[in-house]
């Protein structure tokens, strides 16, 4: 299991729920706070399995969540969202964080 801490925006937060489904609706402004948060990214299985009960009875299936307040958040791999602007930034920084270099060799 991967997990960083990358701290989001409020820009970050928007632009996360601009990327996605329309299903997704970004929180009022006052929970929109720049804040840092551990992000866990994982394979899909593992996700509806973490997340059963937080969201599935509200969509019937989970592809992300996050428990109130205990600060962390479970996504799926931004590796997989092949030309995302957003998710290509951070699979990059992903990248990083599991040690790719600095000068980035293939």
């Amino acid at each position: 299991m991967m997990m960083g801490r990358i701290a989001l925006t409020s820009a970050a937060m928007i632009l996360l729920a601009a990327c996605g489904d329309s299903i997704i609706q970004a929180p009022p402004e006052r929970f929109q706070i720049a804040t840092s948060v551990a992000i866990t990214f994982d394979t899909e299985a593992k996700i509806s399995a973490k997340c059963a009960g937080l969201v599935a009875e509200q969509f019937g299936s989970s592809v992300a969540c996050a428990d109130v307040g205990a600060g962390i958040i479970t996504m799926p791999n931004p590796c997989i969202f092949n030309g995302d602007f957003y998710a290509g930034l951070l699979c990059h920084e992903l990248g990083h964080h599991n040690k790719w270099p600095a000068n980035h060799p293939g």
